[in-house]
């Protein structure tokens, strides 16, 4: 089968290690590695794990600039816009309630 953006195609059993079990005879189903209760692998076969080259990647239409320049504005009136809100609520309810 081929892939939809060039990359080859593995199987699953290739790439995870996995072992070919019997469910039949008590053993888990294929495809699943198998170890004792309690124990805890600490060589796996596959490991996942985030690396040193981390990018953020992002799908937008926008230019990176205009990506940055939102983020910014967005960020400033969410750091300042948040406690602002939350003193006017304060304010709000406390005079409503006439303690202030």
């Amino acid at each position: 089968m081929p892939s939809l953006f060039g990359a080859p195609v593995v199987a699953a059993a290739t790439v995870a290690g996995a072992v070919q079990a019997n469910p039949a005879a008590g053993g888990a189903p294929a495809g699943v590695p198998t170890s004792p209760a309690g124990h805890f692998d600490l060589n796996p076969p596959v490991v996942l794990m985030k690396g040193n080259h981390n990018p953020t990647f992002l799908i937008s239409w926008h230019s990176q600039r205009d990506l940055i320049g939102e983020l910014s504005w967005k960020s400033a009136l969410y750091i300042w816009g948040g406690p602002i809100l939350a003193l006017a609520s304060l304010g709000f309810v406390l005079s409503r309630f006439g303690l202030w």
